[in-house]
């Protein structure tokens, strides 16, 4: 009420000063100002400040330039002091009692508890005031609306102080226009047992169980149907082979599955049954992620005989009425729950990748790690750490070329020029297995192939020294997917 007195006051003594000016307009030779526009006395049906917003405290009806309001902020970042960095208008009044005092790199600064951020966040403007070290990072952050995201600018790692508990070297993700300085989510939420804020309300405390935590789509309180009921007693695990997909696909695929998984609608499974997934797009170009299980379940379903609908009949009988309602539902499939025995029969594969160095180191330590914690051991002399050429599965790796392994390769190099008939089979049998290595492998073999006389001719011998010397020096390198195929 008092803001709302003053502001009315306020309305008086401007509506009080337009009449003094429009009385003073009618006068001649005043040199009076309008105290909206900065021009000339006029009436105020007149001003062409009237129906204008000013940008300085964003009210209407005057100029910036004559406006007697303190120069505040119309955007929603953090303010440029960090102590007195506070929740600006994108964030409500109402969300004080979840906004604190935290220190930042042992500096002042306003953090809001966010219960529904699976993450915590740093306001891109207020981490740079801080002089904090901001890494590259990419990625998306899905709001409450599924249909926004807002992209992560970078990473940074920050000592935390909250009322005398330290994190040190917390890792916050960097995001434009934040409505605090900081965004405290479940990340930070998980170290502690439980985290009470008090919100004043005249009813007691509601203590919330792990059960009803999930949100989103795996909030549904559908019960969970018994969808594997009428299965072939043929029945057996597949696992199917590994798919390749173009690096656009795998960047979707690995980003939505994270997503999957934050929300709660899939989970990590050691089932012996697997599915390939796949990267379709609808009408509108916009991608889905489905999973291809008509190599494994469905293999063994039995097909139901409940009849389709007749679509003519159907349309015949909507015809009858004059009010129509239609609704679609959300991601519909992830609504309804599986049954804990049945989330066996879909499991999919959709495995990740190491991108650069660091996630290499990261993902290594990790592993290391949870090997000491289950004590296991490793026969040092044969490990390797972080080398830019390995030895696997009979190729030799390094820096995006494949060479046969120069190990397996030993037999081959020293095998004698064939002298019968078994001796050319069992050449050309080795040839053959790295036939891949050698362009034009057809071609060159062929005078080998067609030997009929011991010893060999001339031709047919250098052809034989040729294909050696060929994979001696083979290489394939991988494909550059950043570069547009012609």
């Amino acid at each position: 009420m008092k803001v709302f007195q003053i502001a009315h006051q306020n309305y008086n003594q401007l509506l009080k000063k337009t009449r003094l000016q429009a009385a003073a307009a009618q006068r001649p030779g005043s040199k009076q100002k309008c105290f909206f526009c900065g021009n000339n006395a006029h009436a105020r049906r007149f001003c062409p400040a009237k129906d204008a917003s000013c940008h300085n405290c964003s009210k209407k009806g005057h100029f910036s330039k004559v406006c007697k309001s303190n120069t505040t902020s119309t955007g929603t970042s953090a303010s440029c002091t960090p102590i007195l960095a506070t929740v600006t208008a994108a964030s409500p009044q109402c969300l004080k009692k979840a906004v604190i005092n935290v220190r930042v790199n042992e500096r002042p600064c306003k953090a809001l508890i966010d219960t529904g951020s699976s993450e915590s966040f740093i306001d891109r403007q207020f981490a740079k005031l801080m002089s904090v070290n901001i890494n590259d990072a990419t990625g998306s952050v899905s709001m409450a609306s599924s249909a926004l995201s807002s992209p992560i600018v970078g990473i940074c790692n920050v000592n935390l102080n909250i009322d005398g508990h330290f994190y040190p070297n917390m890792q916050l993700s960097v995001l434009n226009k934040l409505c605090c300085d900081i965004i405290l989510g479940q990340d930070f939420m998980k170290r502690h047992d439980s985290i009470k804020i008090s919100f004043g309300g005249s009813r007691p405390a509601v203590e919330i169980n792990d059960s009803n935590t999930v949100c989103g789509l795996a909030a549904s309180s559908v019960d969970p149907p018994e969808l594997f009921a009428n299965l072939t007693s043929e029945c057996r695990p597949i696992a199917t082979k590994s798919r390749k997909y173009s690096a656009v696909d795998r960047e979707f695929i690995e980003k939505e599955t994270t997503r999957l998984l934050t929300e709660g609608i899939i989970e990590p499974s050691m089932s012996p049954w697997r599915a390939q997934v796949l990267v379709t797009s609808n009408e509108r170009h916009k991608k889905r992620l489905v999973i291809d299980y008509s190599q494994t379940i469905n293999r063994f379903t039995e097909l139901d005989a409940y009849p389709f609908p007749n679509i003519n009949q159907m349309v015949s009988d909507i015809a009858k009425y004059k009010v129509y309602s239609t609704l679609d539902l959300r991601s519909a499939y992830h609504q309804i729950p599986l049954r804990e025995h049945e989330k066996k029969y879909t499991a999919f594969e959709a495995n990740g990748r190491g991108m650069d160095q660091n996630e290499h180191d990261e993902n290594l330590r990790r592993f290391l790690d949870v090997a000491d914690k289950h004590q296991l051991t490793f026969n040092e002399d044969k490990c390797v750490y972080s080398v830019e050429s390995v030895d696997l599965l009979g190729y030799t790796i390094s820096q995006g070329v494949l060479r046969p392994d120069p190990d397996r390769m030993k037999p081959l190099r020293e095998l004698p020029v064939p002298h019968s008939p078994k001796s050319v089979k069992r050449a050309m049998g080795m040839f053959s297995y790295y036939s891949q290595w050698i362009p034009r492998f057809s071609d060159k073999i062929k005078p080998l192939a067609n030997a009929t006389s011991f010893p060999l001719d001339s031709i047919a011998v250098k052809a034989f020294d040729d294909l050696k010397s060929d994979l001696e020096n083979a290489s394939i390198s991988a494909i550059d997917e950043a570069i547009p195929l012609s």
